[in-house]
């Protein structure tokens, strides 16, 4: 679990809120993981509805999510990837490569408690992710594939394309997240909507 203070957060990086007017300043962030192209953007959508701790290694992205972000909802940044299983129960990754998906789903795997909902909104490899879903699964965390296709203009609009993979009784627990940036198709069982999402591709 992280052990970094509040001031040391503040001095990696710009932490900051800035709840919209009369939006909802209660309850436990999205966490979300990714913010390089589609990322920014699909968590910015999110950001009008639900308050974000927006996570990236990348300093200047976290900059751009809080400039951007400004008078949509309450927004809240962070470098450190282990915070966000400390502070949300649901996190959502979107990374460019399949990769590095595999890279963060893992590194979150390692801290996050019973529980816990990851969302893998990338494009990622179906048996890494059908195994990383086993291991996680005996932890009583829960892991769903939820590949978005569309271009950064749709996510922002709500109109991209979701291929989910995975059992629907976790699909609805994240389906009021999954609506509001687009159509979800429920594709099949776990991997099921990487498959699908990299032959369209």
């Amino acid at each position: 679990m992280s052990e970094t203070t509040s001031d040391d957060r503040d001095d990696a990086t710009p932490v900051s809120a800035r709840p919209r007017e009369g939006s909802a300043a209660h309850g436990r962030p999205l966490g979300f993981v990714g913010l390089n192209g589609l990322g920014l953007a699909a968590a910015l959508r999110l950001a009008t509805r639900f308050p974000l701790l927006g996570c990236d290694e990348d300093p200047a992205r976290l900059s751009l999510l809080i400039d951007q972000a400004q008078g949509r909802g309450e927004v809240h940044t962070t470098p450190i990837l282990a915070e966000l299983a400390e502070r949300c129960d649901m996190v959502a990754v979107l990374r460019p490569t399949a990769s590095e998906a595999g890279a963060t789903i893992a590194g979150l795997a390692a801290s996050v408690t019973a529980g816990t909902m990851l969302l893998d909104l990338s494009v990622s490899d179906p048996s890494n992710t059908r195994r990383i879903a086993a291991e996680l699964s005996d932890r009583s965390v829960h892991l769903l594939d939820a590949s978005l296709l569309g271009t950064d203009a749709q996510a922002e609009a709500g109109r991209l394309l979701i291929l989910a993979g995975g059992a629907e009784a976790v699909l609805k627990d994240v389906r009021l997240y999954l609506d509001h940036l687009g159509t979800v198709l429920h594709v099949g069982a776990i991997g099921a909507g990487d498959c699908l999402a990299a032959l369209l591709g």
